[in-house]
């Protein structure tokens, strides 16, 4: 059955990623706060601004299972990740100490680390290798982005650039929300997907609008 995919920085770069590649397999793309996959290598390749703010994922290449139990990088991923959320009070003491003892585990930490290992090299020997799906290959779903525009992990010039890569994407951008809209402005996020559900696909509450009615008195184009 085809299904709705949604997800947040890598995970959104890989769900358009997915778009892309099996577009028969989707009634719709959701991306939260990043590009697609595609897009952000390209980025990375041409972009200096971009490059200084992914900085970290090359220094995440050279840790080793060693280096992570020894250098403090658990406790200090945690703070930079979830401390702004911690003091603003958008993360609960119950779920940010969750989250603290899963990052407590140098193991957990270096697992995470493969994904950069594996998939990622010097920014300047990125080629057409690292890919997927092809370079060219255009997300045909019906699509949406949000954005929170203080978000400062990807420059603002890939919003420019989108539309190359999903041609009639939908943007929502969230004023002042950053990296983390679904806990800094839960109900502006919840809103936004389930607007752009009830025009596109199979809603949260399981009706269906046909694809060839998605302008009408809702809004929906």
């Amino acid at each position: 059955k085809r299904f709705i995919l949604i997800g947040h920085d890598w995970g959104a770069a890989l769900s358009f990623a997915y778009a892309q590649a099996y577009p028969d397999r989707l009634n719709a793309v959701i991306g939260m706060s990043a590009p697609p996959y595609n897009l952000f290598l390209d980025l990375v390749r041409t972009n200096p601004e971009q490059q200084a703010r992914s900085h970290y994922m090359q220094v995440f290449r050279t840790l080793t299972l060693a280096s992570v139990a020894t250098s403090g990088a658990p406790e200090r991923i945690w703070q930079q990740a979830y401390g702004g959320l911690i003091s603003s009070g958008m993360l609960g003491t119950q779920r940010a100490s969750l989250f603290h003892s899963a990052l407590a585990d140098p193991r957990a930490i270096n697992g995470g680390m493969n994904w950069y290992r594996a998939n990622l090299t010097d920014f300047d020997d990125l080629d057409p290798s690292y890919n997927w799906p092809r370079q060219d290959q255009k997300i045909t779903v019906p699509s949406l982005l949000l954005w929170g525009d203080a978000d400062k992990t990807f420059v603002e010039d890939f919003l420019t650039r989108l539309e190359s890569y999903a041609p009639g994407i939908s943007i929502v951008r969230l004023p002042g929300i950053g990296h983390w809209a679904t806990w800094e402005k839960p109900e502006l996020a919840n809103a936004a997907i389930e607007a752009f559900l009830r025009c596109h696909g199979r809603s949260i509450h399981g009706h269906t609008r046909s694809k060839r009615n998605r302008t009408g008195a809702d809004g929906c184009q």
